[in-house]
């Protein structure tokens, strides 16, 4: 048998409509950088006393599956863009934002690993991250939960490789400003890094009494708030403008603007407050650099940016 190698996996996808419908073969290829989706079930211990030290054998208990995957950040409309929608909501003729409630799209994630082919389905997004870093690609990872998981011998179907041009940080233009008027020309900011996160807090470990699958969680739900966090490096600190803003409350817009050869991508945050850092602290000889993280919040009437959900993601 021949050993399993990175280079020559590959990540199909299909389209489910329900926590429940059965697998069907994956229709595409989602390019990908890594993935951790992985399949344990849970150890329920013995306590019986029977007058020894050792335990007998635990009992195997529910399954928990799921895992993440990381993908650059691409211009495509057949990359990534197709799972935003799996955690934020709703894609408008490219326009998506986010839903109250979690959405009801779910994907097969099938995995050539060439020892086998493992199968995760129906999966449903719970969180996303989307990062930048000078001088690279940016990325995005996908944080999800799954009913069911097997591994096959069936032969991975043959799939057309999609175009995927990469969005580079180098694309960016940054701004940031109060909400006195629009956000403008002069609001950017240069920056050595971001990070933008979505969390959705699905409950994904109920389980209810079912002889059939007693061991499958139910269709993951919205458990909590949702989050919605943008971080940010500046190489140099240069003036006291973020300070001012947490010291002073004040409410906050921002957009990230990533101009690719054909197509734009604009990430709006509509109304923020700086909720940690911007301290400066020295840490040796080098410049001092500006870090910190603001949180996201839903925009109200009279927003300049938007009114609406913390975030929208714009394809034009």
């Amino acid at each position: 048998m021949a050993d399993a190698l990175g280079f020559l996996s590959k990540m199909g996808i299909s389209v489910r409509t329900s926590w429940t419908q059965a697998y069907t073969a994956p229709t595409y290829i989602m390019p990908f950088l890594s993935e951790t989706l992985t399949s344990q079930f849970n150890r329920i211990p013995n306590d019986t006393l029977q007058g020894y030290g050792g335990r007998l054998p635990s009992e195997q208990g529910v399954e928990g599956l799921g895992g993440s995957t990381e993908h650059h950040f691409s211009y495509n409309t057949s990359g990534p863009r197709l799972f935003l929608t799996a955690v934020m909501g709703l894609d408008t003729a490219g326009v998506i934002t986010i839903t109250d409630t979690v959405t009801d799209k779910y994907y097969v994630i099938e995995l050539e690993k060439q020892v086998k082919r493992w199968r995760f389905w129906p999966c449903a997004c719970n969180k996303m991250t989307i990062t930048g870093e000078k001088d690279k690609p940016c990325k995005i990872v996908f944080d999800w939960f799954a009913r069911n998981f097997d591994a096959v011998d069936t032969a991975f179907p043959s799939l057309a490789q999609p175009s995927n041009t990469l969005v580079m940080f180098d694309d960016l233009v940054f701004r940031v400003a109060d909400q006195i008027d629009a956000i403008a020309a002069g609001d950017s900011v240069g920056i050595d890094s971001f990070e933008i996160v979505l969390d959705r807090a699905r409950k994904a470990d109920d389980y209810e009494s079912n002889a059939t699958t007693p061991k499958q969680p139910l269709d993951p739900v919205s458990g909590g708030w949702r989050v919605n966090t943008l971080k940010i490096k500046v190489p140099r600190y240069s003036t006291g403008t973020f300070e001012g803003w947490r010291d002073a409350n004040t409410a906050l817009q921002a957009d990230l603007t990533f101009t690719g050869p054909v197509v734009t991508i604009t990430i709006q945050l509509p109304e923020l407050r700086v909720t940690d850092g911007f301290n400066q602290p020295i840490g040796g000889p080098a410049p001092l650099t500006v870090e910190g993280t603001f949180e996201a919040y839903r925009s109200v009437t009279g927003n300049p940016m938007y009114v609406g959900n913390e975030m929208k993601v714009t394809y034009v």
